[in-house]
């Protein structure tokens, strides 16, 4: 047999399973490029080393990713996954059309049985589990166990045993002995667990054996004795999900996870609107009670949940607590219960929230539980530095249970960040315990100013009421009324000087502190290499602050020529300071020249300059939020102006994914960065086509969103909302965003939930950024990079995909390819980031390096895939052959001849389906990039760029442009909302608005007469961000090396808007 494939278990839990697929090549020769088909008894829930290209039914279809393509001769390649389900070989294995067989001899399964034992009144007796082997086998099977606490407690009800059992070849039975400790305490039967893991050369089928200890003891409990009944011990349930989404405790659809709750144990999680629950209770005698929930809920607004016993039913509100862990007691007060064995029930009347346990407390035994109390405390500022403000939290009376309170700071006179720096936690209060403190540094000032006040706030006490829950810190002053003076200082400026008319460069004058008087000072212009009166207009005059105001700005007129020449600087001075002195008295104008010495008509097949400049333009279509004046596009307003309301944030803005309008993060964000990266390799081109501050615009756009959604604590990035609108709701809707009327939810991911995938992508599109507007707006791109930085900490240091903390997104963008790829791609533009900052730290590009996979056939640079374009920084950035030797390679195997792409008699590079000419567009920028930056040979790279982007411009055997309204001939009917015009995708009318620049996907086979100008096909006719953010930096080289011209008029765009748009109006926005 030519292959062999291996499947192993590498952790088993009983719902769910890690295991790996072992491919092994026994022929004499290489396979290049394989895929692997099969039939799985489970669900894929995650993979890694491989990606899944289909699933029909169990049938899966996963194909190699680029750094494992090859499978050598008498080789072996594997990749690996999580699984949902029973941990079954799968079956009916294909390997390039190839059938194979699988594992060479079964596997057993391993089964644990339950046990019941009498408790006994003293002394231990011992409860005995067999584990059996299914069949024996011809290997030793290992398998680990350990004990858990269900009813019964460890220490108390029986001694916790753990550890490993090891059946010899042939043997089939081993056994647990488990001691049970004897008492004479009248209870009810309780219950732990023995759990079952990690097998080897084994898998698990039972996973758990329950213990049952059984009372012996025959006196009636006392009247007072609370019921707890823990929520995982339901004797029956109806649950909406399948499967157990927290993992742990029980296999069957109950989500239920570990708790982080005093006394540990597990809390039942993920609960939605009407699931319900039920549980055997023995209320001891008749009598009054109160019910008490533990509940928790990271959501705001009210949620309920119905307790119901003895033909008496309660409802249960409560409100946000502040996290999935973060819990709180809701009591039903006055329960007339009957005695006697009966059944409790809860009913869940919302969704979103956690339930821990419920007490059944006779109402005489509740205790009143103690007071919490918070000082004020005053404390004198100082001229630097911070004070500790130390506040002081009281119980009015030590407590048998275990006492926690959140505390806040919050603003009053004084501001945080400028007088003392915001604290929030939590005190915890052993029990016995009465006095907590934690401190407020206060930070020093020399600015004369009244005492200031701020407040700290308890909130969400536990087993303890809140009686003086507010604390005031009063700030005591100690400057004198003999004024500091502040600094002056003025900024630098860019802008491109247009060919005609005036552009102005807006300098801003700050002042370092606001001041108590008027302060004024006098500036002037002063020639450098741009002289006045032929490249700026001189000026001069006074500039006034009033007290309380920090900056001011005045603007320079740009003459604008169509002269080739450098690019030219002039000063500006500031003089003659009132009431402040000067520090940064100095201004540099910078007049970035934008004329080409290249003569038109164009020297290339096509008007490039044309073609970036719609490019561009697409992307104006795209955008979400409020509108500036400078939208150019008639047909498109303001729309989703509440996305963000849901979760208290405002995450409006960004950008509409394709044409839909959910705003997906990890392809918005991956789009970018692409668009950086060709601003950042061109940006020549783009001065001298004019659309520098176009581009400018367009990335500033996205990440203006980006920040948005990036928030942030003082550990660094707190969450980042990845998505805003439901996937399936708005793709049901066929309109304009402007008429949205459906919910638009936003998804994040988070400490708890990460997305190293989408954190990663999102550091590297503000860390590429960051390096275009250095130099521009520093300000900016410093706060780009600093953000850069938090949220590749966040992804590399919590490590998870970003579609299991936003399922939605897997539907549409699920991330194939991981997270290793990001985090690579991520640290290489971090490197090139923080080294145009001035930084000659190489952490980022050894962490890069040590974390790089390889690349290899097969793919290309994607939204989902960034490993390529990572190699290629590499290269740039090291020179090392390693690298190079990766990204020959791979662009060598798309040339003609090559193994990745499928050519077509045309010439189209074509790989995929779905969006094909977006392979080819990216793969032409990336290999333009590589070319004109690291090596290439006999041109070869050039000519399969330049001839690839000329194919989609029209020179194919149709003669048809692939970028709308390019060319005489292309396509009219996108598969786009908003620029179709109608509320009915199958329309007969050609789209009402013509999307400029919008890349369609192109043939859907590899013939160039295999596609079809049809709204309704979104395989050939999809268009999206992530199609022409390759596309973009492709076509700037293209004008770079042929030349071109822009268009002053474009029918049915307002391009006036976009001619007046200066670089200080982009910094501005």
């Amino acid at each position: 047999m030519t292959f062999a494939v291996d499947f192993n278990i590498a952790n088993d839990w009983g719902s769910g399973f890690t295991a790996n697929l072992e491919i092994a090549n026994n022929s004499s020769s290489n396979v290049n490029g394989w895929t692997l088909e099969f039939e799985a008894p489970f669900e894929i829930t995650n993979i890694w080393g491989a990606e899944i290209v289909s699933q029909e039914g169990n049938r899966y279809t996963v194909r190699n990713l680029s750094y494992n393509g090859t499978l050598a001769a008498d080789g072996t390649v594997s990749f690996g996954f999580n699984g949902s389900g029973d941990s079954i070989e799968p079956t009916g294995y294909s390997l390039n059309g190839e059938s194979i067989g699988g594992s060479s001899s079964p596997i057993p399964t391993l089964s644990v049985n339950d046990v019941t034992v009498t408790e006994g009144d003293t002394g231990t007796v011992a409860a005995d589990f067999v584990v059996n082997l299914s069949e024996a086998s011809d290997q030793p099977v290992t398998v680990e166990y350990s004990t858990a606490n269900g009813t019964a407690t460890a220490g108390s009800d029986y001694t916790a045993k753990s550890g490993t059992l090891t059946f010899a070849a042939g043997e089939t039975s081993k056994i647990v002995s488990v001691p049970v400790i004897g008492d004479t305490t009248v209870e009810s039967n309780e219950t732990f667990r023995l759990n079952l893991s990690n097998p080897s050369n084994g898998t698990i089928a039972d996973a758990q054996g329950v213990g049952t200890i059984s009372n012996d003891d025959s006196s009636t409990p006392p009247a007072n004795t609370p019921l707890r009944i823990e929520a995982e011990d339901y004797i029956s349930f109806f649950d909406k999900s399948s499967g157990n989404t927290g993992g742990a405790f029980r296999s069957d659809d109950v989500d239920i996870q570990a708790t982080t709750d005093l006394g540990g144990g597990y809390n039942v999680g993920w609960i939605q609107q009407g699931e319900w629950l039920t549980y055997d209770v023995n209320i001891p005698e008749a009598g009054t009670y109160d019910i008490v929930a533990r509940v928790a809920s990271a959501q705001s607004g009210t949620r309920s949940l119905k307790v119901s016993v003895g033909g008496e039913s309660e409802t249960l509100s409560f409100g946000g607590t502040g996290g999935w862990q973060n819990w709180t007691d809701v009591t039903a007060q006055g329960v007339n219960l009957s005695a006697g064995s009966q059944q409790l029930r809860l009913d869940m009347l919302s969704n979103s929230f956690n339930v821990n346990y419920i007490d059944i407390v006779p109402s005489t035994s509740s205790p009143t539980p103690p007071t919490l109390s918070i000082n004020d405390v005053s404390i004198t500022e100082g001229n630097s530095g911070t004070k500790n403000a130390t506040f002081t939290v009281n119980l009015s009376d030590a407590s048998t249970q275990s006492v926690s309170v959140n505390y806040a700071t919050a603003n009053d006179t004084a501001i945080a960040g400028s007088d003392y720096t915001a604290k929030s936690g939590t005190l915890n209060f052993s029990p016995g315990q009465t006095s907590k403190t934690f401190t407020v540094p206060i930070i020093g000032d020399t600015l004369d100013e009244a005492n200031e006040r701020f407040k700290v706030n308890l909130s969400q006490a536990n087993n303890a009421t809140i009686g003086d829950g507010q604390g005031v810190g009063t700030i005591i002053d100690n400057d004198d009324s003999t004024p500091v003076l502040s600094q002056l200082s003025i900024n630098d400026v860019s802008v491109t000087e247009g060919d005609s008319g005036t552009k102005n460069a807006t300098f801003t004058v700050n002042l370092s502190a606001a001041s108590t008087q008027t302060v004024s000072v006098n500036y002037a212009t002063a020639n450098d290499t741009a002289i006045a009166g032929s490249d700026y207009t001189a000026k001069s005059g006074t500039l006034s602050f009033n007290p309380g105001q920090t900056s001011k700005t005045f603007s320079v007129p740009i003459l604008g020529d169509t002269t080739v020449e450098g690019n030219e600087t002039f000063k500006v001075n500031l003089s003659q300071a009132s009431n402040a002195t000067i520090g940064d008295g100095q201004g540099v104008g910078t007049i970035l020249n934008n004329d080409s010495s290249q003569p038109p008509p164009q020297q290339g097949a096509f008007n490039y300059g044309e073609a970036l400049q719609k490019s561009i333009l697409f992307y104006y279509a795209q955008r979400s939020g409020d509108l500036p004046d400078t939208n150019p596009l008639p047909w498109r307003g303001d729309s989703a102006l509440n996305d963000g309301s849901d979760v208290g944030l405002d995450l409006t803005g960004g950008y509409y994914d394709a044409g839909d309008h959910v705003k997906f993060g990890l392809p918005g964000a991956a789009s970018m960065t692409m668009l950086s990266w060709g601003a950042v390799e061109y940006q020549d081109a783009y001065q001298q086509s004019g659309q520098f501050e176009e581009i400018l615009d367009s990335i500033k756009w996205g990440t203006d969103y980006i920040l948005k959604a990036h928030v942030t604590d003082s550990q660094g990035t707190k969450a980042f909302y990845g998505q805003v609108g439901d996937g399936n709701l708005d793709h049901a809707f066929w309109g304009a965003p402007e008429d949205m009327t459906m919910e638009r939810p936003a998804y994040k991911i988070d400490r708890q939930n990460p997305g190293s995938d989408l954190a990663g992508e999102a550091a590297a599109s503000l860390a590429a950024a960051s390096i275009v507007f250095r130099g521009v707006d520093e300000a900016y791109a410093d706060t780009l990079l600093q953000n850069a930085q938090q949220l590749y900490d966040f992804a590399d240091q919590y490590r998870g995909t970003y579609t299991d903390a936003i399922p939605d997104a897997g539907q549409f963008y699920n991330s194939f390819s991981g997270f290793q790829d990001e985090l690579v791609w991520g640290a290489t533009w971090l490197h090139k980031a923080t080294e145009a900052a001035g930084s000659t730290d190489t952490t980022y590009l050894n962490k890069a390096e040590s974390l790089y996979q390889g690349i290899g056939p097969g793919w290309t640079q994607s939204w989902d895939d960034k490993s390529y374009g990572a190699a290629i920084l590499l290269a740039q950035e090291t020179g090392k052959n390693e690298y190079k030797g990766d990204v020959e390679g791979w662009l060598n195997s798309w040339l003609p001849g090559g193994s990745t792409p499928t050519y077509t008699d045309g010439g189209l590079a074509w790989l995929s389906q779905w969006g094909s000419l977006r392979y080819s567009a990216n793969t032409s920028f990336l290999a333009g990039v590589y070319a004109d930056t690291v090596n290439d040979p006999n041109g070869q790279y050039s000519d399969f760029a330049e001839g690839q982007i000329d194919y989609i411009l029209g020179d194919n055997p149709r003669d048809f442009s692939y970028m709308v309204g390019f060319g005489e001939d292309y396509a009219l009917n996108p598969h786009h909302r908003a620029a179709s015009g109608v509320t009915n995708i199958s329309d007969s009318r050609d789209n009402l608005h013509t999307l400029y620049g919008a890349l369609v996907g192109g043939p859907d086979s590899p013939n160039d007469f295999a596609y079809n100008d049809v709204r309704t096909d979104f395989i050939s006719n999809e268009v999206a961000m992530d199609y022409n953010a390759g596309l973009t930096g492709a076509l700037a080289r293209m004008y770079g090396e042929f030349g071109g011209q822009t268009l002053d008029t474009i029918s049915g765009v307002n391009l006036n808007n976009l001619n007046s748009l200066t670089v200080a109006d982009v910094i501005a926005s």
